[in-house]
């Protein structure tokens, strides 16, 4: 994301916001997906019957997928000092 200044009230004094948790969160789930999927492949039971076990391993994928998109939607901000103004950068 790219600096500039505040569009309301034209000041300088523009910080950069994040929400650490959505992306602890997201990391989380990267992680939980990790472990569950390998956690099919160790135990057999994908050798056994891959087709019962197509929802949970669509689930794991889906659940990181899901929290790594909000991430990059709503992730980052930037906030004006001055007027307490939140707001995004176009993308380039």
């Amino acid at each position: 994301m790219r600096w500039s200044r505040c569009p309301r009230c034209n000041s300088g004094r523009v910080v950069q916001r994040s929400s650490g948790c959505l992306s602890k969160l997201a990391l989380i789930s990267l992680l939980f997906a990790a472990m569950s999927i390998f956690g099919m492949f160790m135990s057999g039971d994908f050798a056994r019957s891959p087709f019962e076990l197509i929802a949970p391993f669509v689930m794991a994928i889906l659940i990181p997928v899901f929290f790594i998109f909000i991430y990059i939607k709503f992730g980052r901000s930037l906030f004006c000092r001055d007027c307490y103004y939140n707001f995004r950068t176009k993308k380039e």
